[in-house]
Parts: C-alpha cells; structure tokens; sequence
C-alpha cells in the first residue's frame, strides 16, 4: 500500500520530530543545571564552614567603620547647618539594596526537585497546547485564551505546580489529539515549539550566570589549586586575617573603643 505523502503530514511529521528534539534538549540543560546548582551549593558550604567565622568578623569591623565614618559626616552637616547627609552616607545605601537583591536572586536559584519541575513542564506543555491564543477560532475565544493563557504563564514563571493542576483541573480533561485535524496539530506543534524554545532559552541563560559568577569563578580557581596540591583556602584565609589585623588597627587609630573592636 502506497503511504501518503500529503503537504500538511509531512509538515506535521517534521514538527513532531523537532519538538521531540527540543524536548530532550531541554532535559539534558535541566540535568546540567541541576547538577551546576548542587555544585555550587556544596562549594559554598565547604567555604563557609572553612572562612565563615573570619568572613562574618570582617564584615562586622567594616561595618564598625563605616559607622565612624557616617558619625563623622553626621557632625560636619551639623556644623554647616545641612539636612543633607554626606556622599559618604548615601553610597551605603546601594549595597544594601543590591544585597536584598542577591538574596532574592539566591532564593529563586534554590535547588530544584528534578520530578517536581519535570511535573511543572509537563502541566505547563499540555495547558499550553489548548489555550494559546494561537488556536483560536474567532477574536472572543483569543480574548479569552489569552486570559488563560497569562495565568498559566504566571504559574509557570513561578514554578507553581498547585496552581497549574488547578487550572488544568477547571479545564477538565485533554482533548484527544488525534481526533483533530493536522492543521491544528500543526499550530498546536508551532505553539509548543515557540514556547519550548523560550523555555531552552531561559535555562542557557541560568547556567551562563551562575557560570560566570563570582561564587563559580572562585570554586573553578579553587578546584584547580586542589588537582594541583594547592590550599587555595589558606591563601584566602590568610588575606581575610590579614585585613581584619589592618581594619582593627585603623578603628583603634580613629578613637573606636577597644571593647567594641575585640569584643569577649
């Protein structure tokens, strides 16, 4: 029997092909992001059981300082009868406000289940594939999928599983794709390509940062100095104490009192 060669299945057969390629693409990014993310966390846990304490002594004599020197500020405003605080008082606010954000930043790089996000792809694929606004028949049903479609991308974005079953649980059961003809599988398979797409673009663009950050840079420079036989722990232990030793003689030459430097 002579297999039929139709444009639209042939346009389908190669659409399901590259999808299914981009799903194993997107699989693999998710494993090594996975693993680049457990990586990272065992390093930081090793450096802050190693250089914590020092790193926290550090901080809390920098802080010390610039406490003295906003003191210091505070009393020449005074002198020249400005509101206004120092150049000195507003440069400290920054780092504050980028510290939050770092912090915010970590929590949404935590650690992910590998079930639970492949769960959350998968909802999101299958919503995704009856509500784009793509498939609509006429502009009331794409009003309406768009509106859908935006909670299921906020779901998504947030990685909030709960709230896509419940929107696949208020849209009942999945059509049944081979019921329909195949040009909507067509723009069904265009759709999930796009968003696939989106979806491998975002998770490139994770690793790339966490690569690049200076938490990564540092764990690659002290792997390095491991293979070699190197400490590189020591030498970093060795500057932190060398500039805690600097910072609490400057406190003591500003006046700072003792106790509030070598604290019992």
């Amino acid at each position: 029997m002579k297999k039929l060669t139709y444009p639209a299945l042939e346009e389908l057969e190669a659409l399901r092909k590259k999808v299914s390629r981009r799903r194993e693409y997107l699989e693999l990014l998710e494993f090594e992001l996975f693993n680049t993310r457990n990586s990272l966390q065992d390093f930081t846990e090793a450096y802050s059981a190693r250089l914590g304490d020092l790193e926290k002594e550090l901080n809390r004599l920098e802080g010390i300082l610039e406490m003295k020197f906003e003191e210091e500020d505070q009393i020449r405003d005074e002198i020249k009868g400005e509101q206004a605080k120092g150049w000195r008082y507003h440069a400290t606010q920054g780092p504050k406000s980028s510290e939050k954000e770092e912090v915010e930043e970590k929590k949404k790089q935590r650690n992910k289940d590998p079930e639970y996000e492949k769960k959350v792809r998968e909802l999101f694929r299958n919503l995704a594939k009856r509500f784009h606004p793509d498939l609509a028949n006429h502009e009331d049903d794409r009003a309406e999928r768009a509106r859908v479609m935006a909670e299921i991308n906020q779901a998504y974005t947030e990685r909030d599983l709960a709230a896509l079953e419940k929107l696949a649980k208020e849209a009942g059961e999945q059509q049944n794709t081979n019921a329909i003809g195949p040009h909507a599988q067509i723009m069904r398979n265009k759709v999930e390509l796009r968003n696939l797409d989106g979806m491998i673009f975002d998770v490139e663009h994770t690793i790339r940062e966490i690569d690049l950050s200076p938490a990564m840079q540092l764990r690659n420079d002290l792997h390095f100095e491991k293979e070699a036989g190197r400490d590189y722990f020591e030498d970093i232990e060795s500057n932190i104490k060398e500039r805690i030793n600097e910072l609490s003689d400057h406190l003591l030459e500003l006046g700072v009192a003792q106790e509030l430097i070598f604290p019992e």
